[in-house]
C-alpha cells in the first residue's frame, strides 16, 4: 500500500512512472485478494498461480520504477542516468531460481549476501542522481492525502477480513422454545426411568436436563458410572461437563456427555466438538441437544454429527480412529449456554459389555479473526487418542475423557 501511495505521486513524472502505478496498484490488488481469501474455506485458490502472479507484477513494478528514474535523469539533463533496480531485478530472479532448483548452500549463501551488499551500495549511489533529476518530476494531483487513504484501507481490508471469517465459521442454530415441564417425567413410564436412574446413582440436577425422547431404551438399569471433574483436563475455566454411563440389561451402555458455561460466561464465535470411541466397539449415531436462555426464554437446538475415521500406526499395527464430529454457534450474548450429546455403545457380536471409552474433546473459537483459515474441529484427520494436543491461538480446550466401567 505505501509503494502504491508513493507511485500514485509519480504517475504523471513519465509514461514509465504511470506503468509502475498500474503495476504497483495491480500488486496491492493480488496482495489484498490474497489476505481475503487466507480468512475463508479459499484458502489456497492463490497457490500456484498466485505465487507466480505476484512476482511477475512485483518484477514488472520494479522494472518501469528503474526505467522512470532513468528517463527522469534524462530529462534533466543528465548523462547515462544509471538505472538503480537492475541488481533488484537480478536479485529477485537468482532467487526464483535458486528456490526452484531446490539450492543450498553456505558457498551460494556468502555470494548471495556479497551481492546483497553490493546491490545496497548500488542504490546508495543512485541516490546522487536523484538529487539533481528530482526537480523534473511533477507531483501528480490526488484527491485524497496518503494518510487518510492509508488508515482508510487498512480500515476496510481489517473489516472486511473479519466479515469473511464471521461468515464462513459462524454456524447458526436452528432453535425453538423448550418448556421444561413437557420434557421432564412428563408420564409415568418416564417418570419411573428417572427415578431408577436417580437410585442407581444418575445425578439429579444432570437428569432434569435430559429430554424424555432421551430415556427411551433405558427401562430396565443394571448400573450408572458417573465421572466427573477428576476425568476433566482442560485450559479454560468458562466450561465445566461430566460423562455418566447406564447399562442396561441386553448389555449395551448408554453415554450422557454432558456440559455448560459456568459463572455466566457467553459462549464464543463457534464450538467444535469431536468424539472419540473405542474402534473395537460399534456405536449408534450421536445425537446432542442444547439449551439457551433469552429474554427470559429457554430455546433448545437439536445437532447433526459426520462420523469420520482414520488409520494410524501404532507400535507396528495398524489401528483406527472413530469419532463423531459437529460445530455449532451460540447465539451472541445467549445466557446459560449448555447440553448434551448422547449414543448406545454395544459389541459387534451382540455379547454383554461391561466397558467403553470416550473422548469428547471442545475446541471453543474466541477470535472474530482466524487467520489462515482451519478447518473446525482443527486436526479431525490426526486425532491424538489420548488427548495430547494443545489449543490454537484464539482458543479454549475442553476435554472429558471418561472410562466407564460396570462390575459384571
Amino acid at each position: 500500500m505505501l509503494i502504491y501511495l508513493g507511485m500514485r505521486t509519480l504517475r504523471s513524472g513519465n509514461h514509465y512512472f504511470r506503468l509502475g502505478w498500474l503495476a504497483a496498484l495491480g500488486k496491492l490488488a493480488l496482495t489484498t485478494l490474497n489476505l481475503l481469501l487466507q480468512v475463508t474455506p479459499y484458502v489456497s485458490l492463490m497457490d500456484g498461480w498466485g505465487l507466480w502472479a505476484s512476482q511477475g507484477v512485483h518484477l514488472v513494478f520494479l522494472l518501469f520504477l528503474g526505467l522512470g528514474i532513468r528517463q527522469a535523469g534524462i530529462d534533466a539533463g543528465m548523462e547515462k542516468p544509471k538505472m538503480p533496480t537492475w541488481p533488484i531485478i537480478l536479485w529477485q530472479v537468482v532467487l526464483i531460481a535458486l528456490a526452484l532448483a531446490e539450492i543450498s548452500s553456505w558457498t551460494v549463501m556468502i555470494m548471495m549476501v556479497y551481492a546483497w551488499v553490493c546491490m545496497v551500495k548500488h542504490i546508495y549511489h543512485c541516490a546522487d542522481d536523484l538529487k539533481q533529476a528530482g526537480y523534473v518530476v511533477p507531483v501528480s494531483p490526488v484527491w485524497f492525502s496518503a494518510k487518510p487513504l492509508l488508515l482508510a484501507y487498512l480500515a476496510i481490508l481489517l473489516a472486511a477480513m473479519i466479515g469473511a471469517s464471521l461468515l464462513v465459521n459462524y454456524t447458526p442454530l436452528d432453535a425453538e422454545k423448550f418448556v421444561q415441564g413437557e420434557e421432564s417425567g412428563a408420564n409415568m413410564n418416564t417418570a419411573e426411568i428417572r427415578s431408577k436412574l436417580v437410585a442407581k446413582g444418575f445425578p439429579e440436577e444432570l437428569l432434569k436436563q435430559i429430554t424424555d425422547e432421551d430415556l427411551e431404551g433405558l427401562e430396565n438399569v443394571i448400573g450408572v458410572d458417573a465421572l466427573t471433574e477428576e476425568y476433566n483436563t482442560s485450559n479454560t475455566k468458562r466450561m465445566d461437563g461430566a460423562s455418566v454411563s447406564v447399562l442396561t440389561d441386553d448389555g449395551r451402555i448408554k453415554t450422557f456427555v454432558w456440559f455448560e458455561y459456568v459463572d455466566g460466561k457467553h459462549a464464543g464465535l463457534v464450538d467444535s466438538v469431536k468424539i472419540q470411541y473405542d474402534e473395537m466397539q460399534t456405536h449408534s449415531p450421536v445425537t446432542g441437544r442444547l439449551f439457551y436462555e433469552k429474554k427470559g426464554e429457554t430455546w433448545t437446538a437439536e445437532l447433526r454429527f459426520e462420523e469420520e475415521s482414520s488409520t494410524y500406526l501404532w507400535f507396528g499395527d495398524i489401528s483406527t480412529n472413530v469419532w463423531s464430529q459437529t460445530k455449532y454457534s451460540f447465539p451472541f450474548m445467549a445466557d446459560h449456554p449448555r447440553g448434551y450429546f448422547t449414543w448406545w455403545t454395544e459389541k459387534e457380536d451382540d455379547s454383554l459389555i461391561y466397558w467403553s471409552m470416550n473422548n469428547t474433546v471442545f475446541y471453543c473459537l474466541r477470535t472474530p479473526l482466524v487467520l489462515p483459515y482451519v478447518e473446525l474441529p482443527e486436526n479431525a484427520g490426526n486425532v491424538v487418542l489420548f488427548g495430547g494436543f494443545g489449543s490454537s491461538w484464539g482458543q479454549d480446550k475442553f476435554q472429558i475423557y471418561a472410562t466407564p466401567e460396570f462390575e459384571r
